[in-house]
């Protein structure tokens, strides 16, 4: 393995990682007990909000270094295929 691929991998976990803390802290945080904002805003407000905050964080992760070393894919399923044909040309 090479140097820089496992930099961008390292940094794509590290991204996927942040992004699902996020996504759940948020949504748990928003629209699932009875404590907090959820308690005073109606459910469709709080799945707004919900997307607007996790799309502010993958767009600053995105633009962050770590989505800079991995490309932007903070998606397992977008980088295994894009690395997969390389592999079986390879071949």
């Amino acid at each position: 393995m090479e140097k820089k691929h496992g930099q961008a991998w390292l940094s794509e976990f590290a991204g996927t990682t942040i992004l699902l803390f996020a996504s759940v802290l948020v949504t748990r945080w928003l629209t699932g007990a009875d404590w907090g904002p959820a308690s005073e805003m109606p459910e469709a407000a709080g799945h707004a909000v919900d997307g607007v905050v996790i799309g502010a964080v993958v767009g600053l992760l995105i633009i962050s270094p770590l989505g800079r070393r991995s490309g932007g894919h903070f998606n397992p399923a977008v980088s295994v295929p894009d690395v997969a044909p390389a592999r079986s040309a390879k071949r």
